[in-house]
């Protein structure tokens, strides 16, 4: 007897998992896609849009034909079997009539035949249960034949399950088949190899348990052992190391058998024996419900493309949809957002409509940072072009797999539904190489080079925040002796700018690579003096600017591969822009666009030991500049834009460009910055990485992105509302605000009066004393008769809570000096005044307060100081 079977057998007596489990939770069929309690409620679904048109097809699949002198074409044979027997369980077509006698028997003979004669065997053509595409076909064939037999058994109709169990015995025996001294699983099965295997066994152990005792082991340890150890870390969210494609591609062999489990066995964790001697026992929660699965559904969906399909990452291909989380919306509805891209080797239209997931709402701009995954992501609204940058810094086992490529700290920028600078895609396993190296990648060489697929390097994602007009973070790594950090945000949700700080300390030529989508398939490329712009074949386009201190070496530009469908590709142009020193920064922006729009303006100053650039486009402009070291910088202003000079390694401004007014603002290690020769911040004593956002309505919202500081902001006047900050100290001109590290901060610096228009001339408030310690007398004055007015009195804290409201009455009333107390307040009145005695709660704290009185639409308010 063969070791491995020896094995198996001892196992199989000793340790193996109770199966069936104690406890079944529905023993009928159907139990894979949908159990019979769902059937009346997927029947309705099957007359309304879009069901009704997955059902079509489905119908139409079912009414198909295929041979079976091979893998491919049985595969297919058990597509329409699927749907076959689909159809017969719900016995309509598609428009509602039932079936027709002549229909049904069609379909059943059809069904039947197809199930009696599926092929058993694994395709050994090359190289037997050695090479791991032999279990592709078979793994897909078995589980659309247990969908089959299930919804043909619920169906009422018998059928024969031998050719099942020798097909999932097959597959079994070849998995676990010792060769050289080691199982076939540990030799060729890698990763999504085992999940396929994994999940096709699986299938076939829900849908005759009976029989699946070796099956279940080998799915629940192999599945558990590669999702868990070798695909991600369960304990945060580490995305799938394969990356999106193979997540896809795994999950379509998976889903079948998550849903089957949660319907036979209900929410349970048992013991599991690896059934290949090896050492991946564990014990298992039923997977449906399995939090490790959970995070790694959060991570597709929060890394998905504006238009629904993933992002082209590490062996992806480009335009590539996912509907395969569908039935994990039950667990969380953000886990599926439709079904755009398609893109299925096996047929999910079936699952689709047993489903009957609701599709969840377009994520929204802002800022997505997956450190542990390794992905940052900025995106517009769709009024700005659904702008999506991404940036890629694996670490951990999000950087160990055999689908990775060298393309640590690499951008990727889709706009306008297109790609505008490429991440190359996959073409297949057989022509990766012409798409995963460095050179393929938006990432910065050194000396021509940087990683390999064999020795990746570890790079991480950092100090991501964002606060209006302003999403940033970094990504950071080291490769060929250098230190590389690539500052990175989105301005105004318009403006892909990155920092590029490089540092070796010896000499090397430093290459900013940059691929955009212009040269084949009716796209373009021009080159400029300090990048180029690229206009895609659809109607989006990119425009580069690149700078570095003292100036670039120089800019080439050639032709490079990208993928556009399984074993096809096309060309670009990349433009990489040189700079030979022993540390340097390069400075670039880059701008999504319209063909239809205007092209960016663009100034670039000469400026000693700067990368300085100025630019412009829909209505903003913007200026950055950056220093190797913290020393003093200065950007020249224009006839319409105030200078920018600080003391630092730089900073990056955006404008209004009509007003010249600066709406945001981000320092790099700077401990002070001007804009116009006017102070906007002090870091008093300090260097700061600070962002800043001045809103039209006197908010300015700031995060401090570096250690705990002491900054000072000019203002007016004292601000009404201050929040995040530890302590802050109001000085007659500025404020100064004691914060902790990476911390987000909100200063309100409205005027003292709330939403409506003062007019002292009709209606005015003085208070005394001022400050005040126990009670403080407030006089209204108004023009005319105020005692025959209704007056309403409000008292606010500086965070703008109401803390007290007077309702003193409709139409002439007369009130004596220290009459009731109503709300802590006593009331008296002349024909012009009225005075309000007013005593805090005593809860309430010292502090600045705001009086505001209202009388027939006037508005007067006034600041109180209390001090206990």
């Amino acid at each position: 007897m063969r070791i491995g079977a020896i094995v198996s057998l001892l196992l199989t007596i000793t340790a193996f998992a109770v199966w069936p489990p104690p406890v079944v939770h529905e023993s009928n069929h159907p139990r894979i896609l949908f159990t019979a309690s769902d059937s009346a409620e997927i029947a309705e679904r099957i007359a309304t849009p879009p069901y009704s048109s997955y059902y079509s097809s489905v119908w139409s699949r079912a009414n198909n034909t295929a041979g079976n002198a091979t893998q491919a074409e049985d595969f297919a044979r058990s597509a329409i079997a699927m749907s076959a027997a689909f159809v017969l369980y719900f016995g309509v077509q598609p428009g509602g009539d039932s079936l027709t006698t002549a229909q049904r028997t069609s379909l059943q003979t059809k069904a039947l035949d197809y199930l009696n004669n599926m092929l058993t065997s694994l395709d050994g053509a090359t190289g037997g249960v050695t090479n791991n595409s032999n279990y592709h076909y078979p793994c897909q064939r078995l589980i659309q034949y247990c969908v089959a037999y299930d919804l043909l058994t619920g169906a009422g109709i018998s059928v024969s399950s031998s050719r099942i169990r020798s097909l999932a015995n097959e597959i079994y025996d070849g998995a676990t088949y010792w060769f050289l001294g080691y199982p076939v699983d540990a030799i060729s099965l890698f990763m999504n190899h085992k999940l396929i295997v994994g999940g096709a066994l699986g299938c076939a152990a829900v849908t005759l348990p009976s029989d699946g005792a070796n099956w279940i082991n080998y799915a629940m340890t192999k599945i558990n052992k590669v999702a868990f150890t070798d695909e991600s870390d369960p304990t945060k969210i580490t995305g799938f190391a394969e990356g999106p494609h193979y997540f896809k591609y795994s999950m379509e062999h998976l889903l079948q058998f998550f849903m089957g489990m949660k319907h036979y066995c209900g929410d349970i964790t048992q013991s599991y024996t690896d059934p290949c001697g090896g050492t991946d026992n564990a014990n298992v929660r039923t997977f449906f419900y399995h939090e490790g699965w959970d995070s790694i559904y959060y991570w597709i969906s929060a890394i998905r493309l504006p238009n629904g399909t993933m992002p082209p990452l590490d062996d992806s291909f480009r335009r590539n949809g996912l509907c395969h989380t569908a039935p994990f919306a039950e667990r969380n509805p953000d886990f599926f957002w439709g079904v755009s891209g398609g893109g299925s080797r096996m047929f999910l239209t079936p699952m689709l409509i047993a489903v009957g997931a609701e599709a969840s709402p377009p994520l929204g701009a802002g800022l997505t940072s997956l450190p542990h995954a390794g992905n940052l992501i900025f995106r517009s609204g769709p009024e700005q072009g659904n702008i999506y940058f991404h940036m890629l810094a694996e670490h951990g086992v999000a950087n160990t797999a055999t689908h990775n490529q060298a393309d640590e700290t690499s951008f990727y920028i889709n706009a306008f539904g297109e790609d505008i600078a490429f991440d190359p895609g996959y073409i297949s396993y057989t022509h990766r190489d012409s798409v995963n190296n460095s050179t393929n990648h938006n990432m910065i060489l050194v000396n021509g080079s940087a990683t390999t697929t064999l020795s990746p390097r570890d790079s991480y994602i950092t100090d991501a925040f964002e606060i209006p007009m302003i999403y940033f973070g970094k990504a950071s790594t080291n490769y060929q002796s250098t230190d590389i950090e690539r500052r990175c945000m989105l301005l105004g949700d318009r403006f892909a700018v990155i920092v590029d700080d490089l540092r070796r300390g010896s000499s090397a030529t430093y290459t900013f690579q940059c691929h955009g989508n212009g040269l084949e398939s009716a796209g373009t490329f021009a080159p400029t003096p300090h990048g180029g712009i690229w206009t895609g074949a659809d109607s989006s386009g990119l425009e580069l600017a690149i700078v570095a201190v003292d100036g670039v070496s120089g800019i080439d530009y050639e032709i490079s591969t990208h993928e556009t469908g399984y074993n096809s590709w096309a060309h670009h142009t990349v433009a990489r822009a040189r700079k030979s020193a022993a540390n340097t920064k390069f400075v670039s922006v880059m701008f999504p666009f319209r063909q239809s729009d205007d092209g960016m303006s663009l100034f670039v100053p000469t400026a000693t030991g700067q990368a300085t650039l100025r630019w412009g486009a829909q209505g903003f402009a913007g200026a950055v500049t950056a220093t190797i070291n913290p020393e003093p910088f200065f950007v020249p202003e224009t006839d319409e834009l105030p200078s920018v000079e600080g003391h630092g390694e730089g900073a990056i401004a955006l404008f209004d460009s009509a007003s010249g007014k600066v709406l945001a603002l981000y320092a790099m290690v700077c401990d002070s910055v001007a804009v116009g020769g006017s102070k906007v911040f002090d870091g008093q004593g300090s260097r700061v990485d600070l962002g800043l956002h001045f809103a039209e309505d006197n908010v300015i919202t700031g995060y401090l992105n570096s250690g705990s500081a002491r900054i000072a902001l000019p203002l007016d006047g004292e601000p009404t509302s201050i929040t995040g900050a530890i302590s802050h100290t109001w000085t007659g001109e500025e404020l100064v605000l004691n914060l902790e590290c990476k911390s987000k901060f909100t200063i309100d610096a409205t005027p003292l009066v709330i939403s409506e228009t003062v007019l002292p001339t009709t209606l005015s408030i003085s208070a005394y004393p001022n400050p005040f310690n126990r009670a403080v007398t407030i006089n209204i004055d108004g023009v005319g008769a105020i005692h025959e007015l209704s007056l309403q009195i409000e008292i606010y804290d500086v965070a703008g809570r109401k803390v007290a409201e007077l309702h003193v009455g409709e139409g002439p009333r007369a009130f004596p000096l220290y009459g009731n107390l109503e709300n802590g307040s006593a009331q008296r009145h002349s024909p012009t005044t009225r005075d309000f005695i007013w005593q805090p709660a005593p809860e309430l704290p010292s502090s600045v307060y705001l009086v505001r009185a209202r009388a027939r639409g006037n508005v007067a308010a006034r600041r109180i100081v209390y001090i206990k």
